[in-house]
């Protein structure tokens, strides 16, 4: 499995808009990327290579910023608390549910949250009655987070699976937990990697964790995990043109990579700073996956 974060806009035109021919469907299949995200408000029917997308690559649906539970200091007790079943998850994941258009094979999170600043994740009332119902005795702030944002994800795809039935997959993007994503992210991967239940009703567990270390080799300890999901080991691609050291360091990387992937596990790709439109980055590291692909 191959899934490029923002592969999206290789089915854009080189603006990035919808006007002219695709530019980036040639790199896409060099590199034989096989899931793609796309923004979750998106048609993709619009997109000039929007129909090679659906043949050719699963589509995810990445949570965008106006609904993502995670900013704008969302009171996540009151969202965990509204969640009534999967056809009626509450006002806030309703509203994130309706705008993700289809089709949707997959949700894709940025779980990526400064959960120990108490000033972009207050404390809320809501928080201590959630605390009180999972019945825990002693109180851990990340922990607990950890643990909130494990469930309102759960919640979504299950919501979203209600919605579109094609939905199977739900990646969690992140630090390695060897890098600390739970005390820096909020994000547990041994919370998500487990189903769960929510008042009597059942939350499909998480299906891949997706992680990132600026760094060619990876120490023994990122490959090693105490979850089971399957790991997306992702590139950086960097929104300048890569110099040829920039192109050894990725084929390295992906050599690194490619050459201790466990069984299951599979390469993901991000831009490091998100443009409109498909770059020279972009596609000098997808020529260097189709060849390192090809010596495999």
């Amino acid at each position: 499995m191959i899934l490029h974060w923002h592969g999206g806009r290789a089915a854009l035109d080189a603006r990035g808009g919808v006007s002219g021919d695709p530019v980036g469907l040639k790199d896409l299949a060099t590199a034989r990327v096989s899931h793609v995200v796309v923004p979750q408000i998106n048609r993709v029917a619009e997109y000039p290579g929007g129909e090679w997308l659906q043949r050719n690559t699963q589509i995810l649906r990445g949570i965008e910023q106006k609904w993502n539970p995670g900013l704008n200091k969302t009171n996540l007790g009151a969202v965990m608390l509204s969640f009534k079943k999967r056809q009626d998850p509450g006002p806030f994941i309703s509203a994130l549910v309706e705008h993700v258009q289809g089709p949707c094979d997959g949700l894709a999170w940025n779980m990526e949250h400064p959960v120990t600043n108490i000033d972009q994740y207050p404390l809320t009332e809501e928080d201590r009655r959630v605390w009180d119902r999972v019945g825990r005795t002693r109180f851990d702030l990340v922990s607990f987070r950890c643990y909130q944002f494990a469930a309102i994800y759960k919640m979504i795809f299950a919501a979203t699976k209600y919605r579109h039935p094609t939905c199977a997959m739900a990646v969690a993007y992140s630090a390695y937990a060897a890098d600390g994503a739970k005390p820096r992210y909020g994000c547990d991967f041994t919370a998500l990697d487990t189903f769960d239940f929510w008042r009597g009703l059942y939350l499909p567990a998480i299906t891949h964790a997706m992680c990132n270390r600026a760094s060619v080799d990876l120490p023994k300890a990122h490959w090693t995990t105490d979850h089971t999901l399957p790991v997306l080991h992702t590139i950086s691609t960097h929104p300048d043109t890569p110099s040829g050291d920039k192109i050894a360091a990725y084929r390295k990387t992906l050599q690194s990579r490619l050459r201790r992937l466990p069984q299951g596990d599979g390469i993901g790709m991000v831009h490091a700073e998100m443009t409109p439109h498909w770059t020279d980055a972009d596609r000098d590291v997808c020529q260097v996956a189709g060849d390192v692909l090809a010596t495999l």
